[in-house]
């Protein structure tokens, strides 16, 4: 992905605007969508959510998307969406909050992407997970 998080035109509504995902990004995205038909997750992995001292665990955005078996030239596109807005998420009023009380600097923040299957059954049209929510963990390694 290529943007420019420091750029006075950065802002959590403009920030996907000026951020393109590689081709080689968008196929390897495109292989992880063909592996299933259930919804996906797509939510930040970043070194400091699972810190022992501030967790920032729920700071950043994460997006459930459907993801039908007939239309995965949509998902692609959502899955995209979804990775520029979680990125922009670590510029938003919530997380700077969050960095200001903790004193935290966003300079040696790192984030991956996570694309997870969703688990659960469909009863009809609609798709209901197994479960859902927040966990703080601790990295003894």
């Amino acid at each position: 992905m290529i943007c420019f998080p420091n750029s006075s035109t950065n802002t959590n509504r403009n920030f996907p605007s000026f951020c393109v995902l590689s081709d080689q990004l968008r196929e390897r995205i495109k292989t992880i969508i063909s592996q299933t038909d259930n919804p996906l997750a797509v939510r930040s992995s970043s070194t400091s959510e699972d810190s022992v001292s501030q967790p920032f665990a729920g700071v950043f955005s994460t997006y459930i998307l459907p993801n039908e078996k007939d239309n995965k030239a949509e998902t692609l596109e959502l899955v995209c969406h979804a990775i520029k807005l979680i990125y922009a998420s670590m510029y938003s009023d919530t997380a700077r909050n969050y960095y200001n009380a903790v004193q935290h600097n966003i300079e040696v923040e790192k984030m991956a992407i996570v694309i997870q299957e969703v688990v659960g059954s469909r009863f009809g049209q609609y798709f209901y997970p197994h479960i859902s929510g927040v966990a703080q963990s601790y990295n003894f390694y």
